[in-house]
């Protein structure tokens, strides 16, 4: 029963640990001068004359900052770690194809963690099999035609692996 006791507070001492390591990775980006900003398909683009634009992804785009001071220089703030609510539907493929509903609990600049529904799409299933929740990590697509769009891999209730496409809402 101890050693039970230890291992969960191990786990639970990493994954705080882990979280406050990722905290400190939401560190602004400073322009010194004038400079163009763009927000295109969820990055957040930074032109300066003379200069190759610098492209920052946002994993959040409602928690970005952009500030300037007295001098002109620009400062970005770009939320690279975070929690949110950020639901999606896609399709997905445990045991057959399903349909998905899940939401991203969790992020760190392109990766997610998401936990979600796996629903059947065959009307001559079990009751037991209509409906499997799961957890998985999720990829944001560095594509600029599908900015909205992931691919994951995880594992559902039952011990089963899951991989999906899913779409934000």
């Amino acid at each position: 029963m101890t050693l039970r006791l230890v291992k969960i507070g191990l786990f639970v001492a990493s994954v705080v640990g882990l979280a406050l390591w990722l905290s400190h990775k939401n560190k602004p980006n400073v322009v010194n001068g004038p400079a163009v900003i763009t927000t295109p398909n969820g990055t957040v683009v930074v032109q300066q004359p003379g200069k190759p634009p610098t492209t920052v992804y946002q994993p959040q785009p409602d928690s970005t900052v952009i500030s300037t001071d007295s001098h002109g220089n620009v400062t970005v703030s770009v939320k690279a770690f975070g929690i949110g609510f950020d639901p999606g539907i896609g399709a997905a493929y445990s045991d057959k194809l399903r349909l998905s509903l899940d939401s991203r609990l969790l992020f760190y600049k392109r990766l997610g963690l998401n936990v979600g529904l796996a629903f059947s799409t065959s009307r001559d299933t079990e009751l037991a099999d209509i409906v499997k929740p799961f957890a998985a990590v999720s990829y944001a697509l560095p594509f600029s035609k599908l900015s909205n769009t992931s691919v994951y891999l995880g594992a559902t209730l039952d011990r089963g692996i899951i991989g999906g496409v899913r779409v934000k809402l």
